[in-house]
């Protein structure tokens, strides 16, 4: 598949960008076979523009691939002159350049600049590139921006002209940060800064002769030495390559000219491109469902997998395996998360799966002996957060990986892990071991316990004490009802996957325990009085709080009883509570708890709960309802079909987006919503 190709290809690609490093490579002229363009459909699904000055905050909007750490942007409206904005380092909380390949071009005959300030530029992006370009008496002019890997941008100047012409060309960046500077080394631009190890290369290739100059020290030139001469209908095509060293322990392999090989392998670069980014679209599109024949929805479906690739880092530091930040827009979002992880895995496996692959490994990259999962890992291991977990849903993650893929031999490597972690919950998680798990924290702290949720503040942990199990092993005083419908999955799914790699005892095992934790789920957890699932006080000693998802989840894992689940729907029709304009928040719209402006899980929509509603509904039979619902999700999420970003959450009295935009999980669930029914 083609998500298995790219990650497959990196190793090869690395070498060929140690090459490409060189100063100075072989001459191309010549009419150009350029593959095509990505579809206009999906031009600016989202607004890669950033018209921030230097240093001005948290970077809004930008393009990353490849797993890359830095990004770009268009440069904003309106838009004047050629050149891009980056590269940015937002997990570094670093701007970079605000200038990257800005074009000046001089017609030698006439005198007269192709590039004058006042040109009108074209510019958008498209999956998988940045694109610009313009013409100006007779000359068209087209620059494309690609990721060739997790350090370097590739970008492709093509110039034709109607008539015979000798141009200059020269290529300009910088502006830079005031503690950056460049510096002329062996005919590339370096940039360095006082107070990071990062280095960043620029250097113009495809010419026989360039000359590198450093204006001030925070703007650079690189420029032919030779005229370009373009024959009537003649393409050409120059490039410059932009490399990123992000950490001081990195080594640089030795540049090396290409000389007459040097072109064939720059354009294989854009084919290759061109080849991942259809493979993804084309995997996503081969679902059959009907929403994704209606070109609103498309364009979601690809800002969805844009956000996804976006927040795609290779391995770094600590981090061992390539895997998805929530958000590159949120610097303190620099890690893996373990809850994120494996609902990025899950979208993931739909069109890239060797990269939802990679994504769990990451984590189990730092299992304990125990079985236990960190709720977070960094670059820096010392900063990994073993105070809690996160729910469970790293089994879900494999299989659905496997019923992508048929990878036996992924389940294989990963049952024997994923068994242990599901044993860990019994053994360090089931206070009065009666085959209920709670959520809990190792260092005996609430907060650490409710982050075990994955819902941090939610209204139902108020009121909740701790209670030791043993050594680093702590447990909340009560059962909930979302934590043993995950595990009741997972019990599940480990039977199936047990049967796939020939452990038949096993299998049974698991098969029994679900069986026994389904009928618990059925028959404690429902309050009949209220008419909905909840959290159960230790020793069966009344519920706990006022409805939210967990509410529907024993309808998600299918686990309900019939007269149960009408219950819940109705609970979830109810327009006082979760019928709002943007559906399902995360506590009932009447609560006293209820504020999604502040209350982050005390009232704002989460799409991953909010698809675990349609998913409820659609187990039961509940098609209309479900159908209904989804849509509006989709069409109330403000600036959804639009331009706008994904959000972290959103508020249901109006569909604005809240917390930080271009988040992971909600690509993953909207992506989900519009190729599932």
């Amino acid at each position: 598949m083609i998500g298995d190709s790219a990650l497959d290809r990196r190793a090869s690609r690395v070498r060929r960008l140690s090459v490409l490093s060189a100063a100075v490579v072989g001459y191309w002229t010549g009419a150009v076979a350029c593959a095509a363009s990505p579809p206009e459909e999906f031009a600016d699904v989202l607004n890669i523009r950033d018209p921030g000055a230097a240093g001005s905050g948290p970077l809004a909007h930008a393009f990353f691939d490849q797993g890359a750490w830095q990004g770009y942007a268009l440069r904003g409206l309106p838009e004047r002159g050629f050149g891009f904005k980056g590269p940015y380092f937002p997990a570094d909380a670093r701007r970079g350049a605000e200038v990257f390949a800005a074009l000046q071009i001089t017609d030698r005959s006439s005198g007269q600049r192709l590039d004058s300030a006042s040109l009108a530029i074209h510019s958008s992006a498209l999956p998988g590139r940045l694109v610009q370009s313009a013409a100006v008496d007779g000359v068209e002019i087209r620059e494309t921006l690609i990721f060739v890997d997790s350090k370097s941008v590739l970008l492709r100047i093509q110039l034709r002209s109607a008539t015979q012409r000798h141009l200059a060309l020269a290529v300009l960046g910088g502006e830079a940060s005031e503690d950056a500077s460049y510096s002329v080394r062996n005919a590339e631009m370096v940039e360095t800064f006082r107070t990071s190890p990062i280095v960043v290369r620029t250097a113009l290739l495809g010419v026989r002769s360039v000359a590198s100059t450093s204006t001030d020290a925070k703007s650079y030139r690189l420029e032919l030495n030779e005229d370009l001469e373009l024959a009537a209908g003649e393409e050409v095509s120059l490039f410059v390559i932009q490399t990123c060293q992000l950490d001081a322990v990195e080594a640089w392999q030795q540049p090396l000219a290409l000389a007459a090989r040097g072109a064939p392998i720059l354009a294989a670069e854009f084919a290759d491109n061109e080849s991942r980014w259809n493979g993804y679209l084309a995997s996503v599109f081969a679902s059959h469902s009907r929403l994704l024949r209606e070109p609103r929805y498309r364009r979601v479906a690809v800002k969805a997998v844009e956000t996804l690739i976006d927040n795609w880092r290779a391995p770094r530091g600590d981090l061992h395996h390539d895997g998805l930040i929530p958000s590159y827009s949120n610097p303190e979002y620099d890690g893996f998360w373990a809850w994120d992880s494996w609902k990025h895995a899950i979208a993931l496996s739909h069109f890239a799966p060797a990269l939802a692959r990679e994504q769990i490994r990451a984590m189990f990259d730092y299992q304990a002996a125990s079985g236990m999962i960190p709720d977070v890992i960094y670059r820096g291991k010392a900063e990994n957060n073993w105070r809690d977990t996160k729910p469970p849903l790293a089994a879900l993650a494999v299989w659905e990986v496997y019923r992508q893929t048929h990878d036996v031999a992924f389940v294989r490597e990963m049952f024997p892990h994923l068994l242990r972690y599901h044993r860990w919950w019994y053994a360090s998680r089931d206070h009065d071991g009666d085959g209920l798990a709670e959520y809990g924290s190792t260092d005996g702290t609430l907060i650490a316990a409710a982050w075990e949720s994955g819902m941090d503040n939610a209204a139902r942990f108020d009121h909740t004490k701790l209670l030791q199990n043993g050594p680093d092993a702590w447990s909340m005083d009560q059962e909930s009802v979302d934590l043993n419908c995950y595990l009741l999955v997972e019990k599940r799914l480990l039977a199936r996957m047990a049967v796939l790699v020939a452990e038949p005892a096993a299998a049974a095992g698991l098969r029994s325990e679900a069986e026994r934790l389904a009928r618990l789920i059925r028959e404690r957890f429902f309050d009949r009085q209220a008419g909905y699932f909840r959290d159960l006080r230790l020793q069966h000693d009344g519920y706990v709080g006022e409805p939210g998802p967990e509410s529907w989840m024993p309808l998600w894992a299918g686990v309900a009883t019939a007269a149960q689940a009408a219950s819940v729907a109705a609970l979830m029709a109810n327009p006082t509570k979760f019928s709002t304009y943007l559906p399902l928040p995360t506590v009932a719209a009447d609560s006293p708890a209820f504020a999604p402006r502040t209350g982050y899980w005390r009232g704002p929509v989460w799409i991953d709960q909010a698809y675990f509603g349609v998913r409820a509904l659609q187990n039961y039979g509940r098609k209309s309802e479900a159908s209904a619902l989804r849509e509006h999700l989709l069409e109330h999420a403000f600036g959804l079909t639009g331009q706008a970003a994904m959000y972290e959450n959103y508020d249901p009295r109006t569909g604005q987006g809240l917390n930080a935009p271009n988040f992971s999980w909600s690509a993953a669930y909207f992506l989900l919503l519009v190729s599932e029914e």
